[in-house]
């Protein structure tokens, strides 16, 4: 996996049908103290790895792909916005929906749980 590489926002994851290989940018659930530089803000954090069992069989570009999390302040993802993707619209529907089902420990700010929103990049497909 790639090292953690995600871009939390104020309030308010060479194709084939292999076994899916996959570098995300999502943090690391581990580490859920970080916080934005100067923000008083802590980034939210994966309560578990998303189940990419789920994206088994389909064929990926190896492109990235990027996206924007839009995170409820209870961590339950509530949008999967794509940034940009070569992946055909199965790919993502699935790929939206494996990560809408994967809870978040919510953002804070000042010792409250607030909405945000986090961009990730994905890669999928061998040697990602």
């Amino acid at each position: 996996m790639a090292s953690p590489r995600s871009n939390p926002k104020s309030e308010a994851l060479a194709g084939g049908q292999a076994t899916v290989s996959v570098a995300s940018s999502l943090p690391k659930a581990d580490n859920v103290t970080q916080e934005v530089a100067g923000e008083g803000l802590r980034a939210p954090m994966p309560r578990s790895a998303p189940d990419l069992e789920q994206l088994q069989g389909l064929t990926f570009s190896g492109l990235p792909i990027r996206l924007r999390l839009v995170i409820d302040d209870l961590g339950q993802v509530r949008d999967v916005i794509v940034l940009s993707s070569s992946e055909a619209p199965e790919v993502m529907e699935a790929i939206s929906r494996v990560l809408s089902h994967t809870a978040f420990v919510p953002a804070r700010r000042d010792a409250v749980d607030v909405a945000t929103e986090m961009d990730i990049e994905l890669f999928f497909g061998p040697g990602a």
